[in-house]
């Protein structure tokens, strides 16, 4: 997405992921 334009350097993005039994889980990070 960096080398499409589509996200600049350093901008927060969330990461966000399901997984077995209904668990999930969130991060905000920077991209690098």
């Amino acid at each position: 997405m960096i080398d499409r334009g589509e996200v600049e350097k350093g901008v927060p993005v969330l990461l966000f992921g399901f997984g077995g039994g209904l668990s999930y889980a969130g991060q905000v990070v920077r991209c690098p």
